[in-house]
């Protein structure tokens, strides 16, 4: 009885060894197209548009058309606001559960 188990312990470690070595003569081939998978945006509950444009970069500006394209600063005088005594404000505080 034990000499039977032994010769089929025997035959299935043959029969693993040799499909290693046919793979390893003859490995699969991989797949020629590309693999795309869409997660789901589940986090913030957002709708994906079925075809998304792909971005274009645009060339980066050199530094004097960076300047020259930002608006310039605006300065606004206020009138001096009427003094009036506030208690400083309380911070909030809010506790979140799990």
């Amino acid at each position: 009885m034990i000499r039977v188990f032994l010769i089929v312990v025997a035959l299935g470690v043959l029969l693993v060894a040799g499909g290693m070595v046919y793979l390893g003569m003859f490995p699969p081939n991989p797949p020629q197209h590309a693999v795309e998978k869409t997660l789901p945006n589940d986090k913030f509950q957002a709708q994906m548009p079925a075809q998304a444009p792909m971005p274009t970069q645009a060339p980066m500006p050199t530094p004097a058309q960076a300047q020259a394209q930002m608006p310039a600063p605006q300065t606004q005088t206020q009138p001096p606001a009427q003094t009036q005594t506030q208690p400083p404000a309380q911070p909030q505080t809010q506790t979140q559960t799990h």
